[in-house]
């Protein structure tokens, strides 16, 4: 018998270590996945930074070629004419650590400016590099090495009297100004790393270590620091000069100005830009830690899980079988079973918080790109509706119909707004105005009639004429709403809801408001049922968050905790008086204003439209992914007689900018768009055009669009979906 129960549990106890086994294998699999997943988003996120930064500096490039084209095409009188131009083009860029040369055919140095700025500058008496033909420039792909930094050389003939033979005016840009740029083009939040720039050959053009520039990245390095294993170098080094794209991960070092090199495992990612006689290598590189710490953090916490369970499946089998073998111990072995269950359960709860926590971020998320999608809807609703408004006449009932379109999608752009702040984490973004407050409660009982029961009487006493209330209607609205709400539910039969608006001095409020304006007057709201009453027990209970007397399903207990609070930032109040039997009455109040006491009130839908130059106008590029959006600006700049080039893809708005067939003075971008952002789009844009005005329209203000008008990147920015006016006014500002 023994036996017997001895081979029931070795047998139990295999049964276990497959099963967990076969669980291991595939927790293994999914992570083995999901970590390859993780690193290869992490290599697409480094290489869009690499060519980002690529297509900063051919830009950068390009305009120095241009502009030494440029002040080289003037005709200059004498050496002191061309001198004098000279310093002038240098003082342009109180920033620059660079020279300009006049050169003779034999490369010799007839004139040497330098910047004022100390720096590195050339001191040869001879030029090394081949000069250019007539009428061409020289291709900026060579340098001129210098102690901790390089040079790069730009020739263009030009004609100066005095001289005999040909000449060349030479810029030598140091690269300082190019690390410039590139600290202009900032990494992304979550990337910590530096830029390296080689050259074909391998020669180091730009480190965040001054001591390696110039060092031919394998070869130099041995001869300055013998003795150090770079043969991870050597071969990232090989695919870099084979001209590939693509990441590496090697062992290597940390190079510092003032201490020794620090031996480090690191990952890199590079991308060739194809310069007129060749190519630079431009590399980001980062601690290979940083980059993985990701994954390893999933790798941890999953071995920790599998871990746990391990142990659980371990325990409990030891513990069958010793209870099978000696019964003696089956009180200690049940108590001892029963901590471990009690273990388990507090883990599995952990479990379940985590995955909590992790829905409500997905929520976050999903709102965001929600919010999004449901701007792109309202834009052409709001700009469409304002349009027939402007065309229709006001007595015209088509107009008072395209009047309450425009209405209602205000009050939606204002929820969307609401909902996205929510997903954000941050205070409500709604704007505050001063309005007609009769005008709006008559608007909003007709939402109530809506959605009223059929037995339910709905009575209405307005003496409100003249009271103007400074707040946002969409949230007071919600206010009204959700009282309503709460009493048609207390009369589930029939029975009646009386509404009462009246303007009341503060002394005149019912004992239990006390709101945070104590002075002047006040509009006073009552909400009286005729349901069954609120118990004195729960009363005070009612604007407690999350507490509510509905049956599970029904109710979500934050209708009159949102109220309080909404009235609260309106420096208002709501208190309620009720018995049992007899229903209840809610009472809130909101503090009156004067019409014109701190704006004027005035209605989008009233305004008159702002008027266009028409042809006089500078011309507009406009970039937005959504077609309907495009449509409806389209619109909206033809019918004020602008003149603009439309584009559903930033990189062909890019290319129109960089062609130069035409001049723009307005950029409008949309900030959310697959090939790049609207922040991004607007860098590259300010550097083809730095005269041009950019606006970005977004549903979300974010800080990365808050940071680049700060920083004068872009001129301003709105929340999407923006008023036809709004854009009209920018547009007139920016071509003025």
């Amino acid at each position: 018998m023994e036996r017997k129960k001895s081979l029931k549990g070795r047998a139990a106890l295999a049964a276990a270590l497959i099963a967990l086994a076969a669980m291991a294998g595939v927790l293994g699999h999914c992570i083995s996945r999901y970590s390859a997943l993780l690193i290869s988003q992490q290599q697409e996120q480094m290489l869009r930074i690499v060519r980002s930064v690529g297509g900063t500096v051919r830009t950068y490039i390009k305009t120095e070629k241009e502009l030494l084209a440029w002040e080289a095409g003037r005709s200059y009188g004498s050496g002191e004419e061309l001198a004098g131009a000279m310093e002038e083009f240098l003082a342009m860029k109180p920033q620059a650590r660079r020279n300009m040369l006049l050169l003779n055919a034999n490369g010799d140095v007839l004139l040497n400016v330098k910047s004022r700025e100390p720096g590195v500058n050339y001191q040869a008496d001879r030029f090394d590099f081949a000069l250019p033909g007539t009428g061409e420039v020289l291709a900026p792909g060579a340098y001129i090495p210098q102690e901790g930094s390089c040079l790069i050389p730009v020739v263009t003939p030009v004609s100066v009297n005095g001289y005999e033979g040909p000449l060349y005016l030479a810029e030598l840009v140091d690269f300082a100004d190019l690390d410039r740029v590139i600290d202009s083009a900032a990494l992304k939040p979550d990337i910590r790393g530096y830029f390296v720039i080689k050259d074909q050959n391998g020669i180091i053009l730009s480190h965040e270590s001054r001591e390696q520039v110039g060092l031919q990245a394998v070869s130099g390095r041995l001869e300055h620091y013998p003795g150090l294993d770079i043969s991870g170098m050597k071969q990232l080094v090989e695919r870099q000069l084979s001209g590939q794209e693509g990441t590496f991960v090697y062992d290597s070092y940390w190079f510092s100005d003032d201490e020794e090199p620090q031996k480090a495992r690191k990952f890199s990612a590079f991308s060739p830009l194809a310069m007129d006689d060749g190519f630079w290598v431009i590399a980001l590189t980062m601690d290979y830690d940083d980059f993985i710490g990701p994954y390893n953090q999933l790798l941890a916490e999953s071995m920790g899980i599998l871990a746990a369970i391990f142990i659980c499946l371990g325990i409990g089998a030891w513990g069958l079988i010793r209870t099978s073998q000696r019964q003696r111990e089956l009180l200690r072995q049940t108590q001892y079973l029963k901590e471990l269950g009690s273990a388990v359960t507090e883990l599995n709860q952990t479990r379940e918080q985590a995955k909590h926590s992790e829905r409500l971020q997905m929520v976050g998320i999903m709102t965001s790109g929600l919010s999004h999608e449901f701007n792109n809807i309202l834009a052409p609703i709001l700009g469409y509706s304002e349009l027939l408004m402007g065309d229709l006449p006001q007595d015209c009932l088509s107009h008072s119909d395209a009047a309450e379109i425009y209405d209602a999608a205000l009050r939606a752009k204002e929820l969307v707004a609401q909902i996205s702040s929510l997903s954000q984490k941050s205070a409500d973004q709604a704007q505050y105005r001063l309005f007609d407050f009769e005008e709006e409660l008559r608007k909003w009982i007709k939402s109530v009639i809506l959605i009223k029961p059929e037995k339910i009487t709905l009575n209405t006493r307005i003496h409100t004429e003249g009271a103007w209330v400074y707040g946002n209607p969409t949230q007071l609205y919600e206010v009204l709403l959700n009282l309503c709400v709460n009493a048609f539910y207390e009369m589930p039969a029939e029975g009646s809801l009386t509404l009462t608006a009246t303007v009341a001095e503060a002394q005149e409020l019912p004992e239990g408001l006390s709101p945070l304006s104590l002075g002047g007057r006040f509009v006073l709201v009552r909400v009286q049922d005729t349901g069954g009453g609120i118990s004195p027990e729960i009363i005070d209970n009612i604007f407690t968050p999350f507490f509510t007397t509905k049956r599970h399903g029904e109710g979500t207990g934050l209708g009159l905790a949102i109220t309080q609070k909404i009235l609260d930032e309106h420096q208002g109040d709501i208190c309620v008086e009720s018995r049992l039997g007899e229903g209840s009455s809610f009472y809130y109040c909101i503090p009156f204003r004067n019409a014109g006491e701190e704006e004027e009130p005035v209605r989008a839908r009233e305004e008159e439209p702002q008027q266009g130059r028409g042809e006089g106008a500078g011309r507009l590029l406009v970039v937005d992914d959504d077609e309907s959006t495009l449509r409806m600006i389209r619109r909206v700049l033809g019918k004020n007689g602008f003149k603009a080039d439309y584009y559903a893809d930033p990189r062909e708005a890019l290319a129109a900018l960089e062609s130069g067939l035409a001049e723009y003075d307005v950029l409008i971008s949309d900030y959310q768009m697959d090939e790049m952002n609207g922040v991004e789009l607007a860098t590259q844009a300010r550097f083809l055009n730095k005269n041009l005005k950019i606006l970005i329209l977004s549903g979300l203000i974010k800080s990365e669009i808050v940071d680049a008008c700060q920083r004068g990147r872009i001129d301003g920015y709105l929340l999407k979906p923006a008023h036809g006016d709004q854009l009209l006014k920018f547009i007139k500002n920016g071509c003025i």
